[in-house]
């Protein structure tokens, strides 16, 4: 009976050994196939996470900053929305028209492109890229960036203006851009016969005043010519303004007239005269310059030489009226003709043309700006009957030295 029971135990041991292979062999079959599912959806996932970063790479947005008003210096900012090999960006950019460029990378995705050298004024430029791929190695389409440099400055106002005419001989022309006149512009301003002058800008470059050296030349015409240059590009010389503006006829004090009515004689004067009376009509008499001026509501009129009283028979100073008239009265006193009278004292004082003697001499018009009559007031002939027809009852007359 032993030696079966040795048996039993030696096909019991085997049945264990197989029941466990079976068990391991079954574990090794669903390890197997869960990690090949497993491998499938790793290899589905990634395959649509690829799918996707690829379709959104070949969509890349580019964001341009800076693009007007370009000049040496100024950057253009750049901005991608994925990251991109740097390298394929900035070895396949072209300029044209050609200009020398620096690249400055702030990230994967941003760079500044600043010009190194001087752009030509009033151009277009374009900044061609072919070959960038992004940071996951996808290509890009070519893509196309334009910029421009600033316009040329134009003339928005100018002192004096064409075709003005009675220019002050002391003015200072004044030119006022429409833009900043950059330094690397030249002004060649003209100005004949002007022979020299100085200029300056303001602060911010968009005027520029000229200031003659000396006074402008009376009642002459000045032609100006103002051309742009540009100090890096000799071809330019662009023609900014051609006109002309006149100086004013200085004023003038007439002595006398001939039989057509025009000056024989006259007189520059320093400066007009602002009349004390500006409204309606007046005159005005300076003793010490020996004038008469007659106004119109503050205009002036006329400005005639005259010839006051002598020392001891002074022409009275103050204001007055013209009291009457008369066209050529006789006086008894001094036994002469006084034409044009306009009386303005009750003392007898008044404005006539210089006195004549009964034999038909008259007194000589050498006489007029120095004081030698017996108190009044002395015109030549013409400017007598001028004054005396401008004139009325109650004109104010005001005397002063």
């Amino acid at each position: 009976m032993l030696p079966q029971a040795k048996t039993l135990i030696v096909m019991s041991s085997k049945h264990k050994q197989n029941k466990t292979r079976s068990i391991i062999s079954s574990l090794s079959a669903i390890f197997h196939g869960v990690a090949f599912y497993m491998l499938l959806v790793l290899l589905i996932a990634g395959s649509l996470f690829g799918f996707r970063v690829y379709s959104q790479e070949q969509e890349v947005q580019v964001q341009v900053q800076g693009t007007k008003d370009v000049v040496k210096g100024s950057p253009i900012k750049v901005c991608f929305s994925s990251k991109m090999l740097k390298k394929t960006v900035q070895d396949n950019i072209v300029v044209e028209p050609k200009l020398d460029m620096q690249i400055i990378w702030s990230s994967d995705r941003e760079f500044e492109l600043i010009p190194i050298q001087h752009l030509r004024p009033q151009t277009d430029y374009k900044m061609k890229v072919s070959g960038a791929k992004t940071k996951w190695r996808v290509p890009q389409n070519d893509f196309e960036i334009s910029f421009s440099s600033p316009p040329f400055p134009l003339i928005k106002k100018i002192y004096p203006p064409d075709g003005q005419k009675d220019i002050d001989y002391y003015e200072k022309i004044m030119i006022e851009f429409d833009r900043s006149v950059r330094d690397e512009y030249t002004m060649d301003v003209e100005i004949k016969p002007l022979t020299g002058f100085e200029y300056s800008y303001n602060e911010n470059k968009t005027q520029l005043v000229i200031a003659p050296k000396t006074s402008l030349e009376k009642s002459t015409q000045y032609a100006m010519a103002i051309h742009l240059k540009h100090r890096h590009f000799p071809d330019i010389n662009r023609p900014l303004y051609s006109g002309a503006f006149t100086t004013k006829q200085p004023p003038i004090i007439v002595y006398n007239f001939d039989k057509n009515g025009d000056p024989l004689k006259t007189e520059e004067r320093k400066e007009e005269i602002v009349p004390q009376i500006k409204e309606g009509r007046c005159i005005e008499i300076d003793i010490s310059s020996q004038a008469l001026f007659i106004f119109q509501d503050g205009k002036e009129i006329g400005a005639y030489k005259i010839s006051t009283g002598k020392r001891g028979m002074d022409t009275p100073s103050g204001t007055y009226k013209i009291i009457a008239k008369s066209r050529r009265p006789w006086s008894a006193k001094y036994k002469l003709y006084m034409p044009w009278f306009m009386q303005f004292t009750y003392q007898g004082h008044g404005i006539h043309e210089l006195p004549e003697w009964p034999g038909g001499y008259k007194e000589g018009a050498n006489h007029l700006g120095i004081p030698v009559s017996h108190g009044c007031v002395r015109l030549g002939i013409g400017p007598a009957k001028v004054v005396y027809d401008f004139v009325e009852t109650g004109t104010p007359v005001v005397i002063h030295r």
